[in-house]
């Protein structure tokens, strides 16, 4: 099986392997983590298999200060290059990626073993095939003297058809890695495969649509929890503390039905002519989108048998945006005949919605609603200095599977990643006597730590 080369995005390194992992399961793509220690001579790319080594998370170095890689250079064995193609194509975080032909520490090296190849893997696209060079660079940038220089070096691939810099058929890249303290080859040398939708980043931007607010979400973000939740053609998508619709868009994207709710119908509504509706109306995916309503999740309208693909939040923390839900004296105080008369319309009363029960409550709406092996993708916020493994919420329904950290000062925010465990294996789990943790989680009173974090930074 030939080996492939990744070139991820520099930032938010830590939803990089969540993502692709995901991805392999969308796309059904079998793959093996290469570390290029296992690869004990370069020579061994070009063999039918590079030995028996274990099926393993790559040590991939990442910056938890801020999240950032600090070696973008990723090794799989794929099974052909439409296997490749296909797995990278909705990616956000993979910019390309490439067949590897060699690696090596210096120019020098890596010419001399590519030069030596008994049976070039290029030799397929030496006489009638157009060609390109590209370079791709991390921690140093290349002059486009040198870079003539460079590609001048590889005269002894000796191909002979068009160059072509718009259209080719075929694109030679050296990718170089010059970032300090980094183990592992400094340069990779290979034919691109297939690039990604990376580009829907700028698509998605919040300084190009039409319909903002306080809340909206980050268009990267907003991707990658789409990724996340698996959002993909015939799934149904939902976001119960929707705001401006964020999710909505990313996970209709991807071709998903999407629909979402909110306490405050008055950003769902929007004015002056631009809504949620305006937004999907302006990127072209109307047709993904059901409806919202206003509601939240302890008295949500939704039949008791009503299952969901996925569910996608960004819980308000109290900070941007106050989180409130139906008090319990208000909820169920109307009659329909009092609905139904002519008489002043009823607006429930509305009381202050604590970070941690509404966590509770949505992990458990989840296990309600979410159909067997559907994901909760939420947004956590934590105080950096008491988080600990606990304060992450459980469920005997739900299973954890990714837990991504976006670091900023004294806080983060976490992108959990749950499943709903089969029906079948968990028939005798009552959900009726859940009971909360004893121990108040860091996210608890998250907005009066989160100011006062800000004052001691100041």
């Amino acid at each position: 099986m030939p080996i492939y080369l990744l070139h991820l995005a520099s930032t938010h390194a830590d939803f990089h392997i969540p993502e692709l992992e995901t991805l392999a399961k969308i796309e059904s793509i079998s793959y093996r983590w290469v570390k290029p220690s296992c690869i004990e001579e370069s020579s061994e790319l070009q063999e039918n298999s590079i030995g028996d080594y274990p099926r393993e998370k790559p040590v991939y170095p990442i910056n938890h200060a801020n999240a950032t890689t600090l070696n973008p250079f990723l090794l799989v064995e794929l099974d052909d290059d439409a296997s490749a193609s296909k797995w990278v194509r909705r990616s956000i975080f993979c910019k390309n990626i490439y067949e590897l032909y060699g690696f090596a520490d210096t120019f020098e090296s890596l010419h001399d073993y590519l030069s030596k190849l008994p049976s070039p893997p290029w030799l397929q696209y030496q006489k009638d095939t157009s060609y390109k060079f590209t370079f791709e660079t991390f921690g140093t940038r290349r002059t486009m003297e040198e870079q003539l220089s460079i590609i001048n070096d590889f005269g002894y691939m000796k191909l002979e058809g068009l160059v072509s810099m718009k259209r080719p058929e075929c694109i030679f890249t050296l990718l170089e890695n010059r970032s300090k303290d980094i183990e592992g080859p400094k340069l990779y040398f290979g034919r691109w495969c297939g690039g990604s939708s990376r580009d829907a980043v700028d698509k998605f931007d919040l300084k190009r649509r039409n319909y903002i607010g306080i809340t909206s979400f980050d268009a990267e973000l907003s991707l990658i929890t789409a990724q996340m939740a698996m959002a993909m053609p015939g799934k149904l998508i939902y976001d119960p503390f929707v705001g401006t619709g964020s999710f909505l868009y990313t996970c209709s994207y991807f071709g998903a039905f999407t629909m979402g709710s909110d306490i405050d119908g008055r950003q769902m509504r929007g004015k002056g002519g631009k809504s949620i509706r305006s937004n999907f109306t302006q990127y072209q995916l109307a047709g993904s989108f059901l409806d919202v309503f206003t509601g939240d999740v302890t008295n949500c309208p939704l039949r008791e048998n009503f299952l969901l693909d996925a569910i996608v939040c960004d819980p308000p923390y109290g900070v941007r945006a106050g989180a409130k839900k139906i008090a319990k004296s208000s909820s169920g105080s109307s009659t329909p005949n009092q609905l139904n008369s002519n008489s002043t319309s009823h607006y429930p009363k509305l009381e202050q919605y604590q970070i941690s029960d509404m966590v509770f409550d949505l992990i458990c709406f989840a296990a309600k609603h979410l159909a067997d092996y559907g994901r909760l993708v939420l947004w956590l916020p934590t105080i950096t200095e008491e988080y600990s493994v606990e304060d992450i919420p459980r469920h005997p329904c739900l299973s954890l599977i990714y837990n991504s950290v976006q670091p900023f000062t004294h806080w983060s925010r976490r992108l959990l990643t749950f499943e709903r465990l089969p029906r079948s294996e968990t028939q005798n789990v009552s959900l009726e006597f859940l009971e909360k943790a004893s121990k108040a989680p860091s996210h608890h009173d998250f907005r009066r730590k989160y100011f006062m974090g800000a004052h001691r930074t100041t």
